[in-house]
């Protein structure tokens, strides 16, 4: 499980690392809309891996639900910021 979790961790840095990168370039013009979609969509899908990651150490089944459930609700906040993009 050890190069699982590294590689889940590495993950939500890389992505923290690009919403903020893309959030400084479009707060810098904040002309351009689908840099701060995609910095929204780094940031969620930073969550998504610490849930996956979270999902794989969890110890208990409630806990492994709480954490699924989490996932749904990121999902869906993932699938309205690219529908944004859909109707710009």
């Amino acid at each position: 499980m050890g190069p699982y979790v590294f590689f889940y961790a590495a993950l939500i840095g890389f992505f923290a690392f690009a919403a903020i990168y893309h959030f400084v370039l479009w707060s810098a013009s904040r002309r351009e809309r689908l840099l701060a979609v995609f910095s929204f969509d780094c940031v969620v899908r930073a969550a998504l891996c610490g849930a996956i990651l979270r999902l794989i150490t969890a110890t208990d089944p409630a806990e492994t639900q709480e954490v699924v459930r989490f996932r749904i609700a990121l999902v869906s906040f993932q699938h309205s910021g690219i529908r944004s993009l859909e109707f710009t």
